[in-house]
């Protein structure tokens, strides 16, 4: 499984991003995992179960709800993005 990995050691300076009209990005709601699981499959990072996002992401450790983001369009996840911060 690959993916874009990216590194910023202080999340206290991180832009303000505002999505273009008829996006709204926020942050995981539980709900979430199917349209996460379809983001995965639709990327090959993963087979995109609900039962695969739970038992792979949200049962992580490092998971936070807070540091998990969304990206919809008409209430559909269109993307995803994380903070996966290992403490």
């Amino acid at each position: 499984m690959s993916q874009l990995t990216m590194e910023k050691r202080d999340l206290g300076v991180t832009p303000v991003v505002d999505p273009p009209d008829g996006y709204v990005m926020r942050t995981f709601r539980p709900g979430d995992e199917a349209g996460l699981g379809r983001v995965y499959a639709a990327c090959d990072l993963g087979e995109g179960s609900v039962e695969y996002v739970r038992a792979r992401i949200i049962a992580h450790p490092c998971f936070k709800p807070e540091r998990v983001f969304v990206v919809t369009v008409a209430g559909e996840v269109v993307a995803t993005a994380a903070a996966w911060v290992e403490e």
